[in-house]
């Protein structure tokens, strides 16, 4: 519970973290009392708090962000006393790769060399990308066979797939972030011509 005071000692109604709608955990609940009195702001990914002659820190649970203290009405708030607001919540939003396409580059017959590129992604910095290339009868790219081995961003293509169709899952993942799974559209059919 989150209580603010204003400077004459009038409590306000009291503000429960509902953990699933705000995402918020506070790191040293212990600390917490009905006497919250200033916001501090923001330290990175957290927020500080003075509850009484001690210090708590709010912060967001894996994948989301602290964006900041809002009144009922939308406002935000930011080190500023408490004291004029019945209630204040924080807000966060959460921390996903989004946005990325998928396509294929390179000649779809046998032997030829088959590249996957991602471009679109809202996040380019410290992301890491898995493959996996798959393969199917009809021109579609979902219900398809995974290609054993095929996990990098190229696929040399096998006598095998002649007449099949190829496409590619590409998961991107980062640090403090939700993965992103993103497909590209199927390429094919494949021609068993080494020309």
């Amino acid at each position: 519970y989150l209580q603010a005071v204003d400077m004459a000692g009038n409590k306000s109604k009291t503000e429960k973290y509902d953990i699933k709608e705000t995402k918020l955990v506070i790191e040293e609940p212990s600390k917490m009392s009905s006497s919250v009195s200033r916001i501090l702001g923001i330290n990175g990914n957290k927020y500080d708090i003075s509850v009484g002659s001690s210090a708590i820190t709010v912060k967001p649970i894996s994948y989301y962000s602290f964006i900041g203290w809002y009144t009922e009405d939308g406002s935000l708030v930011d080190n500023l006393t408490m004291g004029d607001y019945d209630t204040l919540y924080g807000k966060v939003k959460e921390n996903k790769l989004e946005g990325g396409v998928v396509t294929i580059s390179g000649t779809t017959k046998y032997n030829s060399t088959l590249t996957a590129n991602i471009t679109g992604l809202n996040e380019t910095s410290g992301v890491s990308y898995a493959y996996q290339w798959y393969y199917s009868s009809s021109n579609r790219n979902s219900g398809g066979t995974a290609i054993s081995g095929a996990t990098s961003s190229t696929y040399t293509i096998t006598s095998s797939l002649a007449g099949k169709y190829i496409y590619v899952k590409v998961t991107a993942s980062k640090t403090g972030y939700n993965n992103g799974t993103f497909t590209s559209s199927a390429v094919g059919a494949i021609k068993n011509l080494n020309i």
